[in-house]
């Protein structure tokens, strides 16, 4: 195949596309923001946990780091599944860790950051985030699926 790239076909007649970028956004929709109101909810904080292997024990670390901050702790789930409030002991639990912290108002992206400095400095490594936004008052975000594990 290497050797023959570039060469066009002995047997069949060879095809050619005219395709243009041009083409394309002619025919592309001009974008329109489809809401008036965007609020940031709370986040989605992903961890990497190796040393709390107990979905109680985590929550509660977390509920005191978090104790003066806009944002409270909703549920805890690793691989998808939740894990706390629903405590369940049958879940093997893996060192990736979700933990969906919502405001109780609408907060700023300096509260956000404010909360992952505080989880950085108690080390508490975590991975990344996922911003809770509504948009006109409806969540733009997926609510927890109650899985059986």
């Amino acid at each position: 195949v290497i050797e023959r790239l570039g060469q066009e076909p002995k047997t069949l007649s060879p095809v050619r596309y005219e395709l243009t970028l041009s083409h394309h956004q002619n025919q592309m929709p001009p974008y329109r923001q489809r809401y008036a109101h965007k609020e940031l909810q709370g986040l989605d904080v992903f961890f990497d946990n190796t040393v709390i292997q107990n979905a109680e024990d985590f929550a509660q670390r977390l509920q005191t780091l978090l104790a003066e901050e806009p944002l409270i702790l909703e549920y805890i789930t690793n691989r998808g599944v939740e894990v706390w409030p629903k405590n369940r002991s049958d879940i093997f639990l893996t060192d990736h860790w979700c933990c969906r912290l919502r405001a109780t108002h609408p907060i700023t992206h300096d509260a956000v950051l404010k909360t992952l400095e505080i989880l950085a400095q108690a080390e508490m490594p975590w991975l990344k985030t996922e911003h809770l936004y509504t948009f006109d008052g409806v969540d733009g975000y997926s609510s927890l699926q109650v899985q059986n594990g």
